[in-house]
């Protein structure tokens, strides 16, 4: 169903279908329901417009967010998905995948703040796939080549542990954007982001355990 803003503002309801939500110039509130469907928002603007997701119950740990290219990205919560498109950036600038973040939107007051995923590193090559909640990487020395998919910097972290090693040891490098390498000990961990864009330079200390 095409449901669509005033002029003024106001709030967009999520039906119990596949939606499209489109904004307008006024303040809109995009409220969604958990229906398992997916759904779109259009013309989403950053600074004044809301998502209002206090009916799936979650707080921002569970929202993933993945940039896809130019102002559109892909919202997952517990599997479903939201395709959402934003307004251009009023000075011209370029969205990434730290464009949005949770002022962007409304919570249940009460959800609780879910665990993290822990995977683990196994013997031998492991690839691990990350999940559409917090995932912690837990690591191990064992010489070989590791690769990690579905890396969300907001949320993830790698737990490095295991080596005895501090940031600053670590090495990184760009194989192209969405696949760095970080060199730590004698072994290699592949990383694949989410969004498939991070380059060497964007990983952060706070994205690490030590």
């Amino acid at each position: 169903m095409a449901i669509a803003a005033s002029p003024s503002g106001g709030v967009l309801l999520d039906t119990n279908g596949r939606d499209t939500l489109r904004g307008d110039i006024g303040d809109d509130i995009f409220t969604m329901h958990r229906d398992g469907l997916r759904d779109y928002i259009r013309r989403f603007d950053l600074a004044n417009d809301l998502i209002d997701l206090s009916a799936f119950n979650v707080t921002w740990q569970e929202v993933n967010i993945a940039h896809r290219s130019g102002n559109n990205f892909i919202i997952t919560i517990r599997g479903e998905r939201t395709m959402l498109t934003l307004e251009p950036d009023p000075n011209g600038q370029s969205y990434d995948f730290l464009s949005i973040d949770e002022t962007s939107f409304i919570f249940n007051t009460g959800a609780a703040t879910p665990a993290s995923n822990i995977l683990l590193d196994q013997s031998g090559k492991s690839r691990i796939n990350g999940t559409d909640q917090p995932d912690i990487f837990i690591f191990h020395e064992d010489y070989e080549t590791d690769v990690i998919k579905f890396f969300d910097p907001q949320k993830d972290k790698v737990d490095l542990s295991g080596f005895n090693v501090v940031f600053s040891e670590l090495e990184f490098e760009t194989d192209k954007a969405g696949k760095v390498l970080i060199h730590v000990a004698d072994e290699t961990i592949i990383i694949r982001d989410c969004s498939y864009e991070m380059i060497a330079t964007d990983y952060t200390e706070d994205m690490f355990i030590f």
